[in-house]
């Protein structure tokens, strides 16, 4: 881990080109396990898309921008991320289509 540091290599640069590396077959799989179940597979980006409305609304009310709207969007953005994980995982879970 000193070798790589020390020619200037940054650890978590590498942590993400793996990360991306290893979530395309992850998107891929998911994606055809939801169209074998008659769903699409847009519907695994619900929950990220929720997922970043929270933390969006968590980064605005850290920069002391306390208002409602800051709130609401951590409680709908959180509540409904975890709901549609739970849901695209109960999905992906289902008996397929035959063929």
């Amino acid at each position: 881990m000193s070798v790589l540091l020390s020619i200037g290599i940054d650890i978590t640069l590498i942590a993400g080109l793996l990360g991306l590396l290893i979530l395309i077959p992850i998107v891929s799989a998911a994606s055809r396990r939801l169209h074998d179940t008659g769903h699409s597979g847009w519907l695994q980006i619900l929950p990220i898309f929720l997922l970043l409305l929270a933390i969006v609304g968590y980064e605005l009310r850290t920069e002391n921008i306390n208002s409602i709207w800051s709130n609401l969007m951590i409680i709908i953005g959180g509540m409904g991320a975890v709901t549609m994980f739970g849901l695209v995982i109960v999905r992906l879970a289902t008996p397929g289509t035959a063929g």
